[in-house]
């Protein structure tokens, strides 16, 4: 089993939070998909496919948390859970590690934004 260790500003999660992550992501990836299908057979104006950004970011966001061993949220609350079961977050006691999840926690949200803006401009143009 894969043994977790908190890094400050790069690892805040374990593998059962990681599970977690990875669900939301691939959730939001197939209802992105799902609903471009649907979207487009379907006959909708070409607008509505602004409505996937929502998916999209849900998708993007959970597979970058996943894939990275850091949860936007615990990053953004201060807190972390690399060893004990799901749920079950502590915080993170020194400001300075705090402030290093924040600035990783930021820069993961970005990551994510831009993948689903260009995902969703993708499928609205396509």
């Amino acid at each position: 089993m894969e043994q977790a260790k908190y890094i400050p500003g790069v690892c805040n999660i374990g593998p059962q939070e990681r599970v977690l992550r990875s669900r939301g992501g691939w959730i939001g990836t197939v209802a992105f998909m799902a609903l471009a299908v649907y979207f487009h057979f379907a006959g909708f104006p070409k607008w509505v496919n602004y409505f996937l950004f929502i998916p999209a970011l849900m998708g993007a966001i959970g597979l970058l948390q996943f894939y990275s061993h850091f949860c936007v949220n615990f990053g953004l609350r201060g807190l972390m859970n690399v060893d004990k079961e799901a749920f079950k977050a502590e915080p993170v006691e020194r400001a300075e590690f705090r402030a290093l999840d924040r600035k990783n926690a930021w820069r993961i949200i970005s990551i994510g934004f831009g993948i689903a803006l260009a995902a969703t401009l993708l499928a609205y143009f396509l």
